[in-house]
């Protein structure tokens, strides 16, 4: 196919076309988060932020720049030798991050029916996850403009080794740990590369704690308790088991973790393999 008119990616909800020196992302449908991502774009445009370039928007559709040649962050990661790039990827989200947020905190709920599911299918209490509900609700100075989906697929590395981060579908104005926790429990890192983002991000993240909890609670309401007859995908390359045992892990809800380690001990420590 011509590199005039050459598909880059499609999705359920899009296909990504490269035409001369732009990419056009065509929703397929119309669809709330198609709106966000316009207004994220627009939103960002003012400022240096991460992000390639807004062209226009027209007719159902995006421009934005081609940052041509690029790795995709997942691709790193399966190359084993990520350190690099994942402080580049905390350097992405801090410069986002300073980006002055588009509005108030958005209201989200924190997911808790699906934690207490799963606590009383394997006999612990369910958590206390009021100060993660509250950190949430009230970031105060902790309040940014919020990717919303961090995903190895939606991070790209430029030539220079400078990160973009793309698909701004659910963004919006969110504390700040928001993102950065779900490298602790939605895609999470070996902690090495923890280390390594954090150190690329280079600043601190008033409780923290409690929005890796937030997180967690978001792995246990993705999770059906079906899981417990027959595991599946989380993710490609990652089971559900794991996924739950880790998001358990990570957020020391200790009794919770302990109790599901021994109903799926071939799921501890267990992560992605991208």
């Amino acid at each position: 196919m011509s590199d005039m008119n050459e598909i880059v990616a499609e999705r359920d909800r899009s296909v990504v076309r490269r035409v001369g020196d732009d990419v056009v992302k065509e929703y397929r449908r119309p669809d709330p988060r198609n709106e966000v991502e316009r207004q994220a774009y627009e939103h960002l445009a003012g400022y240096a932020a991460p992000v390639p370039a807004y062209r226009a928007s027209r007719d159902g559709s995006l421009v934005l720049e081609d940052v041509r040649p690029f790795t995709d962050y997942e691709a790193v990661l399966r190359s084993g030798d990520a350190a690099a790039a994942t402080r580049a990827l905390g350097q992405a989200y801090a410069a986002l991050h300073d980006v002055p947020p588009p509005g108030p905190v958005m209201e989200r709920p924190l997911p808790v029916d699906g934690l207490a599911r799963w606590c009383e299918a394997v006999g612990v209490a369910v958590p206390d996850l009021r100060a993660a509900a509250q950190a949430f609700d009230e970031p105060g100075a902790m309040l940014a403009f919020s990717h919303g989906d961090p995903a190895p697929s939606n991070a790209l590395l430029r030539a220079n080794g400078d990160v973009v981060l793309i698909d701004f579908e659910y963004a919006g104005s969110r504390h700040r740990g928001y993102d950065i926790a779900a490298w602790h429990v939605l895609c999470p890192l070996e902690e090495p590369l923890l280390a390594a983002l954090h150190d690329g991000y280079g600043r601190e993240i008033d409780d923290f704690d409690a929005l890796i909890a937030w997180r967690a609670a978001q792995v246990f309401a993705m999770v059906p308790l079906s899981v417990l007859e027959i595991d599946r995908d989380f993710a490609p390359g990652w089971s559900s088991r794991a996924a739950i045992v880790t998001a358990a892990r990570r957020s020391c809800l200790n009794q919770l973790h302990d109790a599901l380690a021994s109903h799926f001990p071939e799921a501890v420590d267990q992560l992605p393999v991208w």
